[in-house]
This record gives structure tokens, C-alpha cells and sequence, in this order.
């Protein structure tokens, strides 16, 4: 390997799912880039996962009791030893060049910190779509609710010395992270597909359309954590509270949907439960 082609560090939590483990890690170990470390985190899986891979390139953390992904990513980052850094969930995939495409462009682009590039929905009937998306500020990001997908994306170690994730959130750590990184690093993006998100809908997906009450608290913690840059902008208020006051309802929290009704005005502060 060059002494051009820098160390890249794959970061995949996992929690029982050895039915797509296999296949999202043979994407990672066929890429084109093979100057990589792919480190799994067992986040108490049951019984714990493995593989039928022997490849020098896999590391193995496990945690005996399940912590959700954003503690599983935070501990991944701890532990990589590569001058980049990516993650891939362990139900989606790579296509193969996509570290050696945005390993390229990082190494091109001295000034920024964090690329990404587009992914392949994936559906569950069989049909597939490709969504265009863009970055230009971080108020867009902001606007879009993060246009910025967790397999999409290659960053330099700096952004993890900058932007972790809150441990809290059990769903919405990838908008909570990406909506940080936002703030304070220099981001760009590339107009090629990546990788491929499965939106197949399953209950074990944390995009499962019906968890309501998890949506909510989840929710409201990325309110939370932005609540001041939020405020700046009516739009932004619009944009996320909106989304809150809808989560509250469906979650039959009267109280609390008033209060975010409130905060939507302008008036009060967010709801803490």
C-alpha cells in the first residue's frame, strides 16, 4: 500500500441482526481501498454475533449489555487507529469504491473535514430510488433536518476531537451528530452513490414508521441539544417543532404538545419529559 493511501477506520455497531451482518461486511472488506480497519462493536447481541470471515482488517469490541448505536459508534472512534473515519450500519451496504472516492477527494481538499456523497434506497417491494441532496451552509443542514446519511460519509479524526454523540438518543444520533459537526466543521459533498440504505420498514429498524413514543423522546433530545440555534431562525422553529408537536400527539402527551405549541411561538422552554 502507497504511503499516500492513509489508514481508513470502518465503524459498525451491531445488535442481533446475523442475518445482514455477513453481507455489509463483505462490502467494507471489498473495497477498492484496502488500506482499512473495520471495527465491529457487538452492542450486546444475543448470542454474541460473528462471523464466517477471517480477514487480519476486522476488530471486535463488545459491550455485554446493549447501549444503542451512539454509544457503539462513540466507543468505535475511541477505539480507531485510522487517520479517517466511516460508518456503515450492519443492515446496508458499500459499493465498492466509495472510500477510495472520498479518500481521494479528502486528500484534494486539504480544508475539509467531512465529505459525503448519496446513497440507494432500497425497499422492501423490491424497487429502489436514488434522492438527490446537497450541502451548502450549515443553516441548509439545519433546514433539512440533516441532509447527511451515516453511510455516506468519510471524516478526518479532527471532527471526533470536535463532535460525539449523545449517548441519550437511542434514535436520531446520526441527525444529532451531523447537525453538530455542521456547526463547527468545514463539510462538502460529492454528487456520487455511495452505498445502500435497506428502508425495508422492518420492526427491528429504528426508522420503523410506528414507534411514536420513541420518536418523541428521541426527538425532542435533538431539540434539545440545538434548542439555542434553533430559536435564532422562526424557520427553524417551524421546521422542528413542528416535528415534535406532531411526535407529542401521537404519543397522546396533551401537556407537552401545548408546551411545544408554545415554544413554537416563541414563548416558554421545551418540555423535559
Amino acid at each position: 500500500m502507497p504511503e499516500s493511501s492513509p489508514l481508513v477506520s470502518v465503524i459498525m455497531p451491531t445488535h442481533n441482526r446475523p442475518e445482514f451482518l455477513q453481507q455489509a461486511v463483505e462490502s467494507v472488506l471489498a473495497q477498492t481501498y484496502e488500506n482499512l480497519e473495520l471495527i465491529i462493536i457487538d452492542d450486546g447481541s444475543s448470542p454474541p454475533a460473528q462471523l464466517n470471515i477471517d480477514d487480519p482488517r476486522i476488530r471486535w469490541l463488545r459491550h455485554e449489555q446493549g447501549k444503542g448505536a451512539a454509544a457503539a459508534r462513540n466507543a468505535g472512534m475511541r477505539a480507531a487507529q485510522g487517520e479517517f473515519l466511516a460508518f456503515l450500519d450492519d443492515d446496508d451496504q458499500y459499493f465498492p469504491n466509495k472510500l477510495s472516492l472520498l479518500v481521494d477527494y479528502l486528500q484534494t481538499h486539504p480544508s475539509v473535514e467531512l465529505v459525503f456523497a448519496r446513497v440507494e434506497y432500497h425497499y422492501g417491494n423490491g424497487q429502489s430510488e436514488c434522492h438527490a441532496n446537497g450541502y451548502h451552509t450549515w443553516f441548509e443542514n439545519f433546514l433539512y433536518l440533516n441532509t447527511i446519511h451515516t453511510n455516506s460519509n468519510l471524516f478526518r479524526r479532527s471532527v471526533f476531537e470536535k463532535v460525539q454523540f449523545d449517548e441519550r438518543i437511542r434514535k436520531y444520533d446520526d441527525m444529532q451528530f451531523f447537525l453538530a459537526a455542521s456547526l463547527c466543521c468545514e463539510i462538502a459533498y460529492v454528487p456520487d452513490v455511495v452505498a445502500i440504505w435497506n428502508m425495508d420498514n422492518r420492526p427491528d429498524q429504528l426508522t420503523h414508521s410506528g414507534h411514536y413514543c420513541r420518536n418523541y423522546y428521541n426527538f425532542r433530545l435533538v431539540c434539545e441539544n440545538f434548542e439555542h440555534t434553533i430559536d435564532t431562525r422562526f424557520i427553524l422553529r417551524h421546521r422542528f417543532y413542528a416535528r415534535l408537536l406532531v411526535y407529542a400527539v401521537l404519543c397522546v402527551k396533551p401537556w407537552n404538545a401545548l408546551r411545544i405549541g408554545l415554544k413554537w411561538l416563541g414563548f416558554g422552554r421545551l418540555p423535559r419529559a
